[in-house]
């Protein structure tokens, strides 16, 4: 029996390898013509609008969405997003799903005396692949996360990022339509920062709308 269970481990694993290159070689910095001719409408809602429902928000593509939490400040804007094309009937071994790929840049802020600086920046990307296992089992797959700095977020396809659950959370989000850092100003009348609510209904704010 034990025999059996590491070989379906190798197995297992052996196909977690070579599920992990349906993406690359692929260039996420950029939206290309490619990337696009895959988009759903799911992806196409987020070029003229941000999305903010009871579990996260997500600013308009190419847009900085604001992080709060207590001193901690970040903007996190996503630049494209790719479709594995790679679902498959599900197995004993996987779910199946579509690999989904976003690329986003984040720049961890600081705010003093009334002014912007940037701590730090990066570039990044996250993926969703189908979870991998077998039974009670999971190991591979899934959402990956968002980071800014030291911290790291939950993500939804393609351009959302999760509310802290947690009781007594500061954390808020605030989508915008600043695609500079210089341009961010905290003290806009137009910025309005959200949190978890599990009451609230899905709500689309237009570009024009967005500070």
């Amino acid at each position: 029996m034990k025999t059996r269970m590491r070989l379906c481990l190798v197995i297992l694993l052996a196909g977690l390898h070579a599920g992990c290159s349906s993406v690359s070689g692929k260039d996420l910095s950029a939206s290309s013509d490619d990337a696009k001719r895959t988009w759903t409408s799911l992806e196409h809602s987020t070029v003229n609008a941000a999305h903010v429902s009871w579990a996260n928000a997500g600013a308009p593509l190419d847009k900085y969405l604001l992080i709060r939490d207590g001193d901690f400040l970040c903007a996190v804007r996503f630049v494209s997003y790719i479709r594995g094309q790679d679902a498959r009937p599900a197995s004993f071994w996987s779910s199946g799903e579509e690999t989904l790929t976003a690329a986003y840049e984040w720049a961890l802020l600081r705010h003093n005396d009334g002014t912007l600086s940037i701590a730090d920046r990066g570039t990044d990307k996250v993926k969703f692949s189908a979870p991998r296992g077998f039974g009670h089992l999971i190991v591979g797959g899934g959402y990956g996360n968002v980071k800014c700095g030291d911290r790291k977020f939950g993500w939804q396809y393609p351009n959302a990022i999760n509310f802290s659950q947690q009781e007594g959370s500061s954390m808020k989000l605030a989508p915008t339509r600043w695609d500079r850092i210089g341009d961010i100003k905290l003290d806009d009348a137009k910025l309005i920062w959200y949190s978890f609510d599990r009451q609230r209904k899905p709500i689309a704010i237009r570009l024009d709308d967005l500070p």
